[in-house]
């Protein structure tokens, strides 16, 4: 095919039949059974803190229903000691204490650690979009086995995958030998809620006191799965498209590998050339010239520094970024001067219209000065901070327009 047939081709395949794909699309999403899970609609989901706050709530559990004990951390415990580690061995019936954010000594921090006297302890390390640093969980498990005996200690690294660890060091094929390791994907710890907990205590969904409890552990056991897989709604509508396009002449036509490289080229080039459209009817458009000034003055102000280590993004990178991604950090000030690993990120979103500003830092003892609450109150104070984010992200604020504005002016 040449061009002006490809064009043609395009349109009666795409263009000219769209409303008809959406329809479609529509009426197959009414078939499915809903889903409606409010970490995924408040966009937690994906975010690292929350979802340990979420675990962590969950695990610390301890209460009597229908005259017996409840514990979902001794639960959690059997199914990663005895059924999944295979040491039937250790004792998981005494007191089961569930602490979060526990300080080592070398100022990092535990994601989750469940201990049970001097019986067994499990340190629990949560990534879903980010990766382990640099001898993290050897230093966790270093520090926990000053503590206890080392043949007792447990090491759960939960992902979106189960990937293995990579920050153990030389004390994995140890753990990993003696079966004290145990790579969790979301997906798996979704399977755990539904066949540990749910299944197990029926009380939760037949007696109606319950149902507050049972309606929190679904949504928990939803999102861990989501994490992991794809929502079943995207292969619905891949179905959908196929199904319609194998049934076009358009679609029949393309019998040479030549003609699908250039057809599949030319929808690629269609694609681009309408997405580069986004900024231009986003929120974010009126926010660009204001953004473009603030750079301009910022680079200014760098020219003549020393030891300048900030990433400041040309308004071409940003939109590009804003384009594909529909996200940029547009600066990155890299508090370097300070001696310190501590950064200030300024973003903006496609979907909003106001940036937003992080502090970001991954040195255990910083993240510690900056949590101290003279220093939290501090930054409160001068950024409104609506709190901590993910990961390393120590504060985030969304709606700065303003607080924009002020900077912009003092530069």
């Amino acid at each position: 095919m040449n061009d002006q047939q490809l064009l043609n081709s395009f349109y009666n395949l795409i263009c000219n039949k769209k409303d008809l794909i959406f329809d479609l699309i529509t009426e197959e999403n009414k078939k499915n059974i809903p889903q409606f899970n409010i970490t995924k609609i408040l966009d937690y989901s994906n975010l690292e803190i929350y979802n340990s706050k979420l675990i962590y709530e969950m695990l610390k559990l301890n209460f009597i229903a229908e005259g017996k004990e409840v514990n979902f951390a001794k639960d959690f415990s059997d199914y990663i000691i005895k059924e999944k580690c295979l040491h039937t061995e250790i004792n998981t019936d005494e007191k089961i204490d569930v602490y979060r954010e526990v300080c080592t000594s070398r100022n990092r921090r535990i994601d989750i650690l469940i201990k049970s006297e001097d019986n067994f302890e499990i340190i629990l390390e949560n990534k879903i979009n980010s990766y382990e640093l640099n001898n993290q969980l050897y230093d966790y498990y270093m520090d926990r086995e000053s503590c206890i005996d080392k043949n007792k200690l447990f090491v759960v690294l939960l992902t979106k995958y189960g990937n293995n660890p990579t920050s153990l060091g030389n004390k994995y094929n140890e753990i990993s030998e003696h079966k004290r390791i145990k790579p969790l994907s979301h997906d798996e710890f979704g399977d755990f809620i539904e066949e540990n907990i749910i299944k197990k205590y029926s009380f939760l969904w037949k007696k109606q006191e319950y149902h507050s409890l049972y309606s929190g552990l679904i949504q928990m056991r939803d999102n861990e799965k989501l994490i992991t897989n794809k929502f079943r709604n995207e292969d619905m509508e891949d179905k959908v498209i196929r199904d319609f396009l194998i049934e076009t002449d358009e679609y029949k036509s393309l019998n040479s590998v030549e003609d699908i490289n250039n057809y599949v080229s030319l929808l690629s080039r269609i694609a681009n050339i309408i997405k580069s459209k986004k900024v231009k009817v986003s929120p974010v458009e009126e926010n660009i010239n204001l953004l473009k000034e603030t750079i301009e003055k910022l680079n200014k102000y760098f020219e003549n520094k020393k030891n300048n280590n900030n990433h400041i993004l040309s308004i071409e990178n940003i939109e590009y970024e804003l384009i594909n991604d529909d996200f940029s950090r547009a600066v990155i000030l890299n508090l370097k001067d300070l001696n310190l690993k501590l950064s200030v990120i300024l973003c903006i979103a496609i979907d909003s219209d106001q940036f937003y500003i992080s502090v970001f830092s991954n040195d255990a003892e910083i993240k510690n000065k900056l949590y101290d609450n003279s220093v939290r109150n501090g930054i409160y104070n001068i950024m409104e901070f609506e709190g901590e984010n993910e990961n390393n992200f120590l504060y985030q604020s969304m709606y700065i327009k303003m607080i924009m504005l002020k900077m912009y002016h003092l530069l």
